[in-house]
C-alpha cells in the first residue's frame, strides 16, 4: 500500500485505521524478484521467518541465504534454527557515540 502525501495524519493513526499486510519479498542477489508472500498483518515477523527461509531453500535449491530485515525480524532462537549457512544484515539501536 502506498500513502499519499496528501495524508497527514500521524503514522499511529493510520495504524489503526489502514489494513495490515505483512510482506515477505525474496530476491536473487542481482536483485531480482524470486518469491513473494503474504500474510495477515498480525502475524509477527519472527514466526515466519524460519518457515520462508526454508521454503525458498528447498523450492530454489539455495544453500547460502543473506537475510535483510529489521532487529526486530529474527531473534537468536531463528538463527540458530538456520544454521551456518544463514547470514544476516539487520539494524542496531546505537548505544551512545562520543
Amino acid at each position: 500500500m502506498t500513502l499519499s502525501g496528501a495524508i497527514t495524519a500521524p503514522l499511529v493513526t493510520l495504524a489503526k485505521i489502514l489494513p495490515h499486510l505483512l510482506i515477505f519479498a525474496f530476491t536473487s542477489y542481482k536483485g531480482d524478484p524470486v518469491s513473494v508472500q503474504v500474510f495477515e498483518g498480525n502475524t509477527s515477523d519472527n514466526t515466519t521467518v524460519v518457515d520462508q527461509v526454508q521454503k525458498i531453500s528447498k523450492q530454489f535449491g539455495v544453500t547460502n541465504v543473506i537475510f535483510v530485515g529489521d532487529r526486530g525480524m529474527i531473534k537468536g532462537p531463528q538463527i540458530n534454527e538456520l544454521g551456518e549457512n544463514f547470514k544476516y544484515i539487520v539494524s542496531l539501536r546505537m548505544l551512545c557515540v562520543t
